[in-house]
C-alpha cells in the first residue's frame, strides 16, 4: 500500500472513469477500489473502511444513494468529482484530483 496505506472507493456507473481513476490513483501511490454498482458500494465501503470515498458525476443525480454511503463509511471523507470532470482535459483532471486528494488525507498544519 502506498502513502501509509491510504485506501481511495471510487464509485460511478461510468466504467471508463473508473478505469482512469483506478490508473491515476494506483500511479500516485494509494489502494484503489472501484465499483459501479451502488450496491456493491455500500458493502465495499463497510467492509473496507476507506479513507476518501470519490463519487463520480454520475452519482450527482441521486443524493439518497450518496447519503445512505455516507452512513455506510461514517469515518470517510468524501470527495465529488465535477459533472465536466470527464471532459476536462484528462492530464488537468487528473492533476487536479491527485491534489485535492492530499489536500483532504494531508491537511496543513493549523
Amino acid at each position: 500500500m502506498g502513502l501509509g496505506g491510504k485506501v481511495i472507493c471510487c464509485i460511478d456507473p461510468s466504467l471508463d472513469l473508473l478505469a482512469y481513476l483506478n490508473a491515476l490513483l494506483k500511479r500516485s501511490g494509494y489502494e484503489v477500489l472501484t465499483t459501479h454498482s451502488l450496491s456493491h458500494a455500500k458493502t465495499l465501503v463497510k467492509a473496507m473502511k476507506p479513507h476518501v470515498v470519490v463519487c463520480g458525476p454520475g452519482l450527482w443525480a441521486n443524493e439518497f444513494a450518496i447519503e445512505t454511503l455516507r452512513e455506510s463509511a461514517p469515518n470517510a471523507q468524501f470527495l465529488m468529482l465535477s459533472s465536466d470532470f470527464s471532459t476536462t482535459e484528462a492530464s488537468q483532471a487528473g492533476l487536479d484530483l491527485v491534489d485535492r486528494l492530499g489536500a483532504l488525507l494531508n491537511p496543513p498544519p493549523s
